[in-house]
């Protein structure tokens, strides 16, 4: 599986198992961060103290 890399001086996203040496927008050389994604969302979590009484009626 591909990973998303983004420049750290600029924040361009490149896709790819490794990002490049030199970035393609700005040109900084080794200034890359794999970028992490996290599912933490739990539906259970959302109540009216989250969401607030009158959104809370409309789920």
């Amino acid at each position: 599986m591909d990973s998303e890399w983004e420049c750290m001086e600029c924040g361009y996203l490149h896709e790819g198992g490794k990002p490049p040496r030199r970035c393609p927008d700005c040109g900084a050389e080794g200034a890359w961060e794999k970028v992490e994604y996290v599912d933490d969302w739990d539906d259970e979590e959302l109540d009216e103290d989250t969401l607030g009484s009158e959104d809370a009626d409309d789920l």
